[in-house]
């Protein structure tokens, strides 16, 4: 039997999504779906496998990069976003905090005040490079950190409803093509997946998908500045 809870999920068609949603649809944990993305067509299918576990889908067209008008969701239960851009370059401030940071925070807050009387959970994805800016990719940084301050002020704020801030680590997505990371740090899509349902249950607040990843964080952040700021990664 479907759940009758429905859930908002902000960038359905990121790599980590996918996997995420379908195990959503085996496990019948919802009744209605809101899948939002930039390029609609990649839903497709998850929107398919959705409708034939019998859940509602409704599939709407988003881009965080330019202005959009507020979504009246109601009574959603449940709020996860996977939303994100990596930059190419340090010279992209603008979007990349737009993209990152503010239209998220935007949407986030438009979503928690049409349903204060139901929302039961907000996760947002955010990214180890949020945890110490590197010079490399300081705005890409710079964004996820205010994203990951963002999300920390949720919770301390409201406490009707639960807030989960996720740290990925390296997760074998599209963005990790070509790339060589220590496979001791790095999941598959579908772990991580299994993951994000087993915090939707039991994870509030700031959660890392390795514990390497938490000892890792805690280093980043001890290394005195004079230090950090002449390591080049």
């Amino acid at each position: 039997m479907v759940n009758n809870q429905s859930i908002v999920i902000l960038g359905a068609s990121a790599d980590m999504a996918k996997p995420f949603i379908e195990k959503l649809a085996v496990a019948k944990q919802f009744g209605t779906y809101y899948l939002l993305a930039r390029d609609v067509t990649k839903l497709n299918d998850i929107k398919n496998t959705l409708v034939l576990s019998g859940a509602e889908v409704n599939v709407l067209p988003v881009d965080l990069s330019q202005p959009f008008e507020p979504f009246y969701f109601k009574e959603v239960h449940c709020f996860v976003s996977f939303a994100g851009w990596l930059p190419e370059n340090n010279n992209q401030i603008d979007k990349s905090m737009l993209v990152n940071y503010e239209a998220i925070k935007q949407f986030t807050l438009d979503l928690i005040t049409n349903n204060s009387d139901t929302l039961e959970h907000v996760m947002l994805i955010g990214s180890i490079a949020g945890v110490r800016v590197r010079q490399r990719n300081w705005n890409y940084g710079a964004a996820k950190a205010a994203l990951h301050k963002f999300a920390l002020e949720l919770q301390r704020t409201y406490t009707g409803f639960k807030t989960t801030l996720v740290i990925p680590g390296y997760v074998q997505t599209k963005m990790l093509d070509g790339l060589k990371t220590p496979a001791a740090l790095t999941i598959s899509t579908e772990a991580m997946a299994d993951k994000l349902i087993g915090y939707l249950k039991t994870k509030p607040g700031l959660v890392y998908s390795q514990t390497a990843w938490r000892v890792i964080g805690m280093i980043l952040l001890l290394i005195p500045e004079f230090i950090f700021k002449r390591l080049k990664f």
